[in-house]
Formats: structure tokens, sequence, C-alpha cells
């Protein structure tokens, strides 16, 4: 096993260990190639992988044939009531224009007392990091596609505890696996790593949550 696929099973591992223990199905919303869903799946686990680019899932086809992939949209869940006990979103939330219906129809597609894990950017890091370091104009930021729903962790407590969801959030450390692509990333990476490694969740550079359906 090479160095790239053992850092990648560490990050998706991390991604996935805090609601292992919890048994049924599984939906990947936002899948893109399908890497995490593939972990899952090789783990033993049941489950779906949603993505709206058909062209990121026709890659995901070709890499992991064996995975149920399916075209939709985080905002339009083309699944009845009740038919998973885990939902997963890494990286997809700050995509989405309208959070508010994304979270209704994941409590319509989860069970009572789902699961639902997401990971997002912090928005008090994202947004400085495109705006500044990237030099990316704001108002190309929030173009559709683009980081167009951002959350402080504060902002994302409060969305989900308005949407019936009890929230936990999580410590997480690694960095995406891709990052060491970057020609900076040995010096930038020492850097982030050892700032976040000392943040309080709150201020990470990604926000890490746990949130459990409450619907009866």
């Amino acid at each position: 096993m090479n160095k790239q696929s053992t850092d990648f099973d560490d990050f998706h591992n991390m991604l996935f260990s805090p609601v292992e223990k919890h048994k049924g199905r599984v939906l990947e919303v936002g899948c893109g190639e399908g890497y995490l869903s593939n972990y899952i799946f090789m783990k033993g686990r049941s489950i779906v992988s949603l993505d709206i680019d058909s062209l990121r899932l026709t890659k995901a086809k070709q890499i992991n044939p064996h995975l149920n992939l399916i075209k939709g949209d985080a905002q339009n869940l083309p699944f009845p009531d009740n038919s998973f006990d885990i939902i997963i979103s890494v990286e997809n939330l700050e995509h989405l224009p309208n959070i508010d219906q994304h979270l209704f129809e994941v409590k319509r597609v989860l069970k009572p007392n789902g699961i639902y894990l997401i990971k997002t950017p912090n928005k008090l890091w994202d947004t400085p990091y495109w705006v500044i370091l990237k030099g990316l104009a704001y108002k190309e930021l929030k173009k559709p596609g683009n980081h167009i729903s951002t959350q402080t962790y504060y902002g994302l407590k409060r969305l989900l505890e308005g949407n019936d969801f009890s929230v936990t959030f999580l410590t997480v450390n690694l960095l995406h696996p891709n990052r060491k692509q970057n020609k900076h990333y040995g010096l930038l990476a020492s850097c982030f790593k050892y700032i976040n490694y000392y943040l309080p969740n709150c201020l990470k550079f990604s926000l890490f949550c746990v949130a459990v359906n409450q619907k009866v």
C-alpha cells in the first residue's frame, strides 16, 4: 500500500468512524468520484452514492463500478421517506443554495434518530482563503457552484437545531490528502496543521459534526 493510499484511508476513517457503530443503510450526498463511498462499501456497509454532476458520476462508475450511483439533487432527494439510517455530506453543504430545503429533505429520508454526518469549511477561514489568498472576487465566490453557503460554527449549529437535529461537533485535524499535490504543501501544511491542532472546534478550518434526527 503506497503512502497516498494510506493517507486516504486515514482521512476516510476519520470521516466515517463517528457513525460506524450505527447500523443500517447509508447515503452519501455529493459523492463526487466515489472515494469515500467506496471506502464505506469496502467495510461491508450498504451505501447509495448520490451526486448532481453527471461527469463526476461517470468517472465514479469507471473507478468503482460496484457502487450504487444515482444522479440527484441534494435539495430534492429522490428517495421515499425513512429510507436511510445514516446520511453523509462531506464538502457539499457549502455548495447548496437552499440549506433549509436540503435539511428538510434529509429529515424526510432519514429514519427517526438517524444520523447526519457533515464536514464543511468554516466560513471564518474559507472566505478569506478564497478572496485574499486565491484572489477570487467575493461576488464570484457566491455564484452557483462555488461556496455560496459556508457556515460558521454557531451558524451551522443554529441551522441544525432549528431543523430539529441535536448536534455534536467533533474534532478534525487531518487535511485532505489531495492537498499534498500542491507544490507548497510541505510549508503550508505544516503551518496549517500546527495552527489547526490547537484551535477549538468552533475555530477549526473545517466544521465536523454529527446531527441526530429528532423526528418522532
